[in-house]
């Protein structure tokens, strides 16, 4: 059936019902339940999912607290697990002061002038 490449540029928005990402949730179901090969391309203010060392605990909306709350890390390294590769874009990072030391590891780092040949090895492109 193909490979579809998620590229995910909206980073979480804090819902009080989820917690995760619903992009990076739909991945997984997609490589679990239907076998469907699935690759992940953050881009804009998701490249800041790949930073070790990140807590949203204590996330509050008015009273209510959001609990458990989100751990996009620890979902992105089970995506790594489950055979998603994981690619993110340099000049994103970059522009966000995010040295590459600090990232998840397993993650490519990929040039803004590489992503059309990133697109052209995927049989389907969904944009988040």
């Amino acid at each position: 059936m193909g490979k579809t490449l998620n590229v995910v540029e909206r980073a979480y928005h804090a819902t009080l019902e989820e917690q995760d990402d619903v992009a990076l949730w739909f991945s997984l179901a997609m490589k679990v339940q239907g076998n469907l090969e699935q690759s992940i391309l953050l881009r804009g203010n998701a490249v800041n999912y790949l930073v070790r060392g990140q807590d949203a605990g204590g996330l509050r909306i008015g009273d209510l607290a959001l609990d458990p709350p989100p751990r996009i890390l620890d979902d992105l390294e089970m995506l790594k697990g489950k055979g998603i590769d994981l690619y993110a874009v340099e000049e994103d990072l970059a522009s966000r002061g995010v040295p590459k030391d600090r990232l998840m590891s397993g993650v490519e780092v990929v040039k803004k002038s590489a992503i059309p040949d990133l697109f052209a090895r995927h049989d389907r492109i969904w944009y988040w």
